[in-house]
């Protein structure tokens, strides 16, 4: 997922876990995997 905010463009990866679009108006659902969710925010 890729982001701006205040100018500035962030990028979102799942490490661990699942990230996917949804239908219902919101951006991303993010699932766990393995009972785990792990992220990682870059500048991009």
């Amino acid at each position: 997922a890729q982001y701006e905010f205040d100018g500035h463009a962030y990028q979102l990866q799942t490490i661990q876990g699942v990230m996917g679009k949804t239908g219902n108006g919101s951006l991303y659902r993010i699932r766990p995997k393995g009972q785990r969710i792990v992220l990682a925010l870059t500048d991009y």
